[in-house]
């Protein structure tokens, strides 16, 4: 006899797994998490540098500057993933209503768009902390240019232009019939390939002992039958009226 030995995973693990591989907050929920380290880390830097206020350092020279850029990179951010990710997903739909509804599985499951709500996300987060933590209208606070924060924050919007750029390329070559079917080819491969392993994975075994004292198993759930679709019933009627009446 041959046998396939296989490691026996948890069903609660599988089932986190898939839960996580099909979601859309668990990854931007890190980066929003990151983006809040990094941001009290860079106030901590400024704090640590000192930077004199009305000299220009790189990006700013006085918070006031640096509360502006930042608001004006919160308020952008915000209505542009708002107003991105709602057209894209009516997209999805009517793409998923002429090709298939496996459309929005892969949209869902690609990473391009999980990364990238993930960075605006977290350069959402990372603005209004710097913006919060500003000390531009206190005037008896010690004052200094916050070159860290304004400098990572410019960082983070290139890369989030830049991953939008990604993203249409993405939800573009989703749209196309051809790179969906090969999406879904592939993945149906890999399911075969994964419930159904080739013959070189199993291995000779022997046989298990016999149970001396057998138990019945008796199934005390409720009674049920199985129906067809309506559907597929409808068609059946039309059929067979089509048939008689010839």
């Amino acid at each position: 006899m041959r046998a396939l030995p296989v490691h026996p995973e948890p069903l609660w693990r599988t089932d986190f797994r898939q839960r996580i591989a099909v979601s859309l907050w668990f990854l931007p929920t890190i980066f929003a998490a990151a983006a809040i380290v990094a941001a009290n880390l860079t106030i901590w830097l400024d704090a640590q540098v000192d930077a004199p206020v009305g000299v220009r350092l790189g990006l700013v020279s006085d918070p006031g500057s640096a509360a502006t850029f930042a608001a004006a990179i919160a308020a952008a951010t915000l209505a542009f993933v708002a107003v991105v990710f709602a057209t894209t997903l009516v997209a999805i739909q009517l793409a998923a209503s002429q090709y298939s509804p496996r459309t929005v599985r892969v949209f869902i499951r690609s990473r391009v768009t999980r990364v990238t709500l993930g960075l605006f996300l977290a350069t959402f987060v990372f603005s209004v902390i710097i913006l919060v933590s500003n000390r531009a209208s206190v005037t008896s606070a010690r004052q200094f240019a916050p070159v860290v924060s304004v400098t990572t924050l410019l960082a983070l919007t290139v890369a989030t232009v830049f991953g939008f750029v990604a993203y249409l390329h993405g939800v573009v070559r989703l749209m196309r019939v051809q790179y969906l079917l090969e999406t879904i080819a592939t993945e149906t491969r890999q399911a075969i390939e994964e419930n159904f392993p080739p013959a070189s994975a199993y291995l000779d075994a022997e046989l298990p002992p016999m149970d001396p004292s057998p138990q019945r198993l008796c199934y005390t759930g409720t009674a049920g039958s199985l129906q067809p679709p309506t559907c597929t019933v409808w068609s059946n009627c039309v059929g067979r009226g089509s048939a008689g009446s010839s």
